[in-house]
């Protein structure tokens, strides 16, 4: 078989047994492999090949560091995913030295091995418009959970879109970025790329809509046969060339379509669920809870570098989440503020559950989320929300005063905002007012949802809470609180009596949603593993995943 290797040369990368070579780009080369002892198939990327393809343009690192940075940043980015619509990462590693010259590289991971064409297919011979919509949709669905959990894709095109067995599945994370990580480089295809990414824009610069106009130029490409600015390295002329489907559309395909490709970040769509009720605004309204996380294969798991990296589970707290849905909801309505506080024991998960929240709003498109943690400024954060629409200071103030009356924010407003960015002197009353303010220009005629976790660590942060909650701003504001606590902090009790809030609690979870997660967690393994983790965690989610990670860290975990 051709790139194969014979029975006397296996060649081993963990537990993965490369079989053949498959592609070899850029970045790397992709290898057919299986795992030693499940027998799973598996696509093994090696990356560090020092291959050169004409197709692919990167920027080195500034800091000269190597492509195992990039593979770190896959690592990270990948193990937050868990979405049929993006192909599975299972484990990564550094490739030992006496292979690295026979497989091509110094580091490796292993991936989902998705069987089927590349949507190339569709652009050599295009498919009726209601089959490519439904595939459009689907990569919409995928987008919507990889960006709401700050994964850009940064190189969408057809050769990265598989036509698998369940519909499109979107591969090569490799040079995604994750949006609070400033230590990443830029890379992508000429024709897809948009002019943000090709100015090497600022970190704030890129975002949802950085893959929403990749995905334009894609479905363009298939639409037409031709990409819209040809693949030639340098930057897309922002005027697009005429449209010529070769297939029947519907009225207002190309207008949508249009609406992807437009030069300007904030003139797309913000989110891909809002470009996505644009295209079909017929389809059902998501549920409240979403896609339940898919279960770990257990031998993969064994000395996964992922296990840490993953985002755990959210299991047995469905009365929480449609609680939680039904304050943002009638926030929408009212476009008043509500305000929720989940308090519970330690390690219960209650940071977990006001973090799926914010990343529900996102990957809906039904609010936008600003997360709050310890030790982090209230004002720079709703700064940084504004700084997600991909604007510089002057554009934000240009962006701000157009918004003007609609959003309630006035000229001298915006330019107060811009101002508080930058100063750190004016009054806390002057703070929290601009801070007001500035969340109804955030998210426009949205709601916000302002999550402040562990609230009593900061005193500051219960103060603007204290303001915010009244303030006439459509504002879920969801906090969090130890029941330790609860009743020690110095003003939380006159918080609670100024916010009224829905108070949740966050007890540890019963035995039957408890190995509902050790299911999740453990796959194959569970038996004798889930029984241990099960007596010792208590019912307390965090402390079932340290107890799960410490175990996978020491070997002690195996099949």
């Amino acid at each position: 078989m051709d790139g194969g290797f014979s029975n006397t040369s296996r060649l081993y990368l963990g537990p993965f047994e490369l079989i053949r070579k498959i592609a070899e780009g850029g970045m790397g080369r992709v290898y057919e492999a299986r795992h030693a002892k499940s027998g799973l198939a598996a696509a093994v990327k090696v990356l560090g090949t020092g291959g050169d393809s004409p197709s692919t343009w990167t920027e080195t690192p500034s800091d000269g560091s190597s492509l195992g940075s990039a593979l770190r940043r896959e690592l990270r980015a990948a193990a937050q995913l868990s979405h049929p619509g993006i192909a599975a990462v299972y484990d990564g590693g550094t490739v030992p030295r006496e292979l690295s010259g026979a497989v091509g590289g110094n580091a490796w991971l292993a991936m989902e091995f998705v069987r089927g064409a590349t949507l190339t297919a569709w652009v050599a011979e295009p498919p009726s418009w209601p089959e490519l919509e439904e595939a459009v949709l689907q990569i919409l669905d995928a987008l919507a959970h990889a960006h709401a959990r700050g994964v850009i894709h940064l190189d969408l095109k057809p050769a990265n879109i598989i036509l698998g067995p369940h519909g499109p599945t979107l591969v090569d994370f490799g040079i995604s970025r994750i949006l609070h990580d400033g230590d990443g480089y830029l890379a992508g295809t000429p024709g897809y790329m948009p002019p943000e990414q090709w100015r090497r824009a600022r970190a704030i610069e890129i975002g949802p809509w950085t893959d929403l106009y990749a995905l334009g130029s894609t479905i363009w490409q298939v639409i037409t046969g031709e990409a819209p600015f040809g693949n030639e390295p340098s930057e897309p002329d922002p005027e697009l060339p005429p449209f010529a489907p070769r297939i029947a559309l519907p009225e207002g395909s190309e207008t949508w379509l249009r609406t992807l490709l437009e030069p300007i970040p904030w003139d797309r769509p913000r989110r891909a669920a809002i470009a996505s009720r644009a295209l079909a605004p017929q389809r059902a309204r998501p549920s409240p809870i979403g896609a339940q996380p898919q279960t770990i294969h257990g031998e993969l798991l064994c000395g996964s570098a992922l296990v840490a990296l993953r985002e755990p589970p959210l299991v047995g707290r469905r009365r929480h989440q449609l609680a939680l849905w039904e304050e943002l909801a009638r926030v929408r309505e009212s476009k008043r503020p509500r305000t929720v506080l989940l308090h519970g024991p330690s390690g219960a998960g209650r940071s977990r559950l006001a973090r799926w929240i914010a990343v529900r709003a996102h990957e809906t498109g039904y609010a936008e989320p600003i997360e709050l943690n310890a030790g982090q400024d209230l004002v720079l954060a709703i700064g940084a929300a504004a700084d997600r629409l991909g604007l510089d200071v002057v554009r934000l103030v240009e962006r701000l005063q157009k918004w003007g009356s609609a959003t309630g924010l006035t000229p001298s407003t915006a330019r107060a905002l811009v101002q508080l960015m930058h100063e750190e002197a004016l009054l806390a009353r002057d703070r929290y007012a601009v801070a007001a303010a500035a969340l109804r220009g955030v998210a426009g005629r949205q709601a916000v949802v302002l999550v402040l976790d562990d609230i009593h660590l900061d005193e500051e942060r219960l103060r603007a809470a204290s303001h915010l909650c009244s303030a006439a701003a459509p504002v879920l504001l969801v906090v969090t609180v130890p029941d330790s606590h609860l009743d020690s902090v110095p003003g939380l009790q006159a918080f609670r009596e100024r916010a009224n809030p829905l108070m949740l609690e966050v007890p540890p979870l019963d035995p039957l949603a408890h190995r509902s997660l050790l299911r999740v967690l453990l796959g194959d393994l569970s038996g004798p593993a889930s029984l241990e983790l099960e007596a010792r965690s208590s019912g307390l989610p965090q402390h079932t995943l340290q107890l799960l990670e410490a175990w996978i860290e020491s070997g002690a975990l195996v099949p």
